[in-house]
Parts: C-alpha cells; structure tokens; sequence
C-alpha cells in the first residue's frame, strides 16, 4: 500500500511537470542552481550538496534495508522447510 502511494505521486508530480513548462523550469533551477523561484534568494553550495548527500544517504539505506529483509525473510523461509519432520513413536 505504502509503495502504491509514493509511485502513484510520483506519477502526478511528473505529469504535472511534463504539462507545465514554468514548473519544469523552476524545479530544474532550483535543483541545479539553487535559485528560489519567486525570490531573489539562492541556496547555498553546501547546502544544495548536503541536501543531495542526505537525499543519496536516503535512498541506498531503503534499498539495502530491504535487500536484507528480503535476504533474511527468505532465508528463515528455507531454513523452516528443509528440516525434516521429527519422528513420533508410538508405544502403545
């Protein structure tokens, strides 16, 4: 549900910019040059660079929290179905 979400905004915001030229041309300002739009107030190198560290930090933490959910989930998985059934006598 929650991977749902983010694909289906990240959907509508590409759309969006895909309509809108001034949009698309803010967006790219502001993410290459640090231009506000509206103002006439620019964001700092070291800001821009620590805020595309932090986004680059983000994104590899998700993909390497779910590669090893994923590779801890099937292993626990395997482990449950190959081990052999326990043997039951009956002593009656």
């Amino acid at each position: 549900m929650k991977k749902a979400i983010i694909i289906l905004s990240l959907a509508t915001l590409l759309m969006f910019l895909g309509w809108n030229q001034e949009a698309t041309s803010a967006a790219l300002s502001l993410f290459v040059t640090g231009h506000i739009p509206g103002t006439s107030w620019t964001v700092p190198f070291w800001g821009m660079m620590a805020f595309y560290c932090l986004v680059i930090t983000v994104i590899v933490t998700l993909y390497v929290e779910e590669a090893l959910s994923f590779r801890r989930d099937s292993k626990a998985l395997h482990a449950r179905k190959s081990r052999m059934p326990h043997r039951r006598y009956s002593h009656i």
